[in-house]
């Protein structure tokens, strides 16, 4: 019985098959991203062999040879970039709409109707600003995309807005790629309408805070059960194929959700930049998470006085204490793992480390020989500048 319906398929649908296509089969990322950008093309007027010309030198693979050792490709050349057989062989072997990771591309696709008009009169909004992080709603930035708040039949949701209005396929793919493998897992962003055409996506707002903006009641709040969550999340994260960025911004707490996670990609995108994600590092990472809890929520002082170092030792004392609890939890949960040894090494180097920061942030010798060392950089560059000055206004005076 075959798996393919008579229906005619909508353009949202072929454009999800193309650029599912296009993640899971393609491997180098110029010609994965030139696919992509013409999908919603592609899925108008029919899928076609494709080639394209190399604007700049670039290094394959295929293309080495022994007289061409690097693999180097000039400026000019035409390359195959995917073929129409390629992309029938692959529907069929997947099944075609039927695929998981198509049928949850169509979903997300076609739920972006309801929060278009949301999105658009945000646009407008932030086109009379001068800076678009002025806006009320504004929640973050990253190298590809703002964030801004919106409400939706009373729920609040999370929207990336391309920087510049610079629509990037292969972005709003990364989130949507991920998000087809985590549907179940409570802990991870959940994505639930995007464009390929608009850039956008919209997600559920994750609830709590930056995991670098907490207060230190926020991290003696942290129970073993929340802890035990995140690692259990992050384990099943990563045996699916979903890679997480370990950026301490990535991670968020709630007092009663626990934690969350946000920005992941899946590991089956072929054109990828990054290695697969061996899961003692992931484990480890978390390590690096906690470390930095209310990092971020302190505000920067040019002039740190005794009281200010004290506070810093408070908040590293509060995070070194779910530190050491996190390990225990690691020891058990993982006791038949066989790279349990290697995650417990680094997890105790990063304790020592910590451990190292909290002592001289608690010695007093230590903190005077800083604030001194502050107090004469701050004179250096003081009499520095007043000597620029000064010989700017010497100059000035010779000018007739």
């Amino acid at each position: 019985m075959s798996t393919f319906s008579s229906k005619p398929k909508t353009t949202l649908e072929l454009t999800a098959q193309i650029v599912t296509f296009a993640s899971q089969t393609i491997p180098n990322f110029n010609d994965c991203k030139y696919v992509m950008d013409q999908a919603s093309a592609l899925a108008e007027q029919g899928m076609t062999d494709l080639t394209r010309v190399v604007m700049r030198s670039e290094y394959r693979e295929e293309f080495k040879t022994k007289d061409n050792k690097s693999g180097s490709v000039p400026a000019g050349t035409i390359i195959p970039v995917a073929r129409t057989e390629d992309y029938r062989q692959f529907l069929k072997n997947v099944g075609g709409t039927h695929y998981c990771e198509i049928a949850e591309r169509i979903i997300i696709l076609n739920a972006y109707q309801d929060f278009k008009p949301l999105v658009e009169e945000l646009k407008l909004e932030l086109l009379q600003l001068e800076s678009t992080t002025e806006h009320p709603t504004f929640l973050g930035k990253g190298s590809n995309a703002k964030v801004f708040a919106i409400t939706h039949n009373g729920e609040r949701y999370a929207v990336r807005i391309p920087n510049g209005g610079k629509v990037n396929v292969s972005v709003v793919d990364f989130h949507i790629s991920g998000a087809c493998l985590s549907l179940d897992l409570p802990q991870m962003e959940k994505i639930v309408a995007a464009s390929y055409d608009d850039g956008v996506t919209v997600a559920k707002l994750m609830s709590g805070k930056e995991i670098g903006k907490l207060t230190i009641e926020d991290v003696r709040s942290i129970t073993n059960q929340q802890l035990l969550d995140l690692l259990e999340t992050v384990i099943e994260a990563n045996r699916r194929g979903i890679e997480i960025d370990p950026k301490p911004s990535n991670f968020f707490y709630d007092r009663e959700e626990g934690f969350g996670i946000v920005d992941f990609t899946s590991s089956k995108k072929l054109s990828k930049s990054s290695l697969d994600q061996p899961p003692q590092n992931v484990i480890w990472w978390l390590s690096t998470v906690i470390v930095n809890a209310t990092f971020y929520g302190t505000p920067h002082k040019v002039e740190m006085t005794q009281r200010d170092y004290a506070d810093q030792a408070d908040r590293q004392l509060a995070n070194h204490e779910v530190l050491i609890r996190l390990k225990d939890i690691i020891k058990c949960k993982l006791e038949k793992a066989d790279y349990l040894g290697d995650v417990l090494q680094k997890f105790d180097e990063t304790i020592a480390n910590h451990e190292l920061t909290i002592k001289n942030l608690t010695d007093l010798e230590w903190v005077n020989a800083r604030i001194a060392e502050d107090q004469q950089r701050r004179v250096a560059l003081e009499e520095r500048d007043r000597t620029g000055l000064a010989i700017g206004v010497e100059n000035s005076d010779l000018i007739v």
